[in-house]
C-alpha cells in the first residue's frame, strides 16, 4: 500500500521535562486532522560518543495520498496543532515523503524486541 508520511524531526527543546509534559494533548491534536492514517513517534538517542541527541523526538503522520496529507494540513486541525507544537517553544523540521519499503521488515516478539520476520 502506498503512503504518505509527514515526518517532524523535533529539535531538543530547551526545556525537555515541560516539552514532554505537553507532548500526549499534542498528540491528540495531530489526531484530530482528517484522513490521518496513523502517528508514530520516537524519542532521540545520544549519540554514540555521548554527544548530545542531534534531536529530540521524531512524529510520523501518515497518509494515504498525497493529496490526502495535503488537505488534512491545510485544515484548522493541522494549523492549531502546528500552533501549539510552535508554542512549546521548541522548533521542528518537517518533511513530506512517499513511503517506499524495501525488503524485510521487523515484527516484535514475545518479549518486545525487534527481529526479522522468518523468511519462507
Amino acid at each position: 500500500m502506498d503512503e504518505i508520511k509527514l515526518s517532524l524531526i523535533i529539535d531538543n527543546p530547551a526545556r525537555p521535562i515541560a516539552f514532554e509534559s505537553r507532548f500526549p494533548a499534542l498528540l491528540d491534536l495531530a489526531g484530530t486532522m482528517p484522513g490521518l492514517l496513523r502517528i508514530e513517534t520516537a524519542r532521540v538517542f545520544p549519540s554514540n560518543d555521548g554527544s548530545p541527541a542531534p534531536a529530540h523526538r521524531t512524529v510520523d503522520l501518515y497518509f494515504a495520498s498525497y493529496e490526502a496529507a495535503r488537505r488534512a494540513t491545510a485544515t484548522p486541525e493541522a494549523t492549531t496543532f502546528f500552533d501549539r507544537l510552535r508554542g512549546t517553544g521548541g522548533t521542528f523540521t518537517r518533511l513530506l515523503s512517499h513511503v517506499e519499503t524495501h525488503g524485510k521488515t521487523t515484527e516484535p516478539t514475545a518479549d518486545g524486541d525487534m527481529r526479522a520476520p522468518q523468511m519462507a
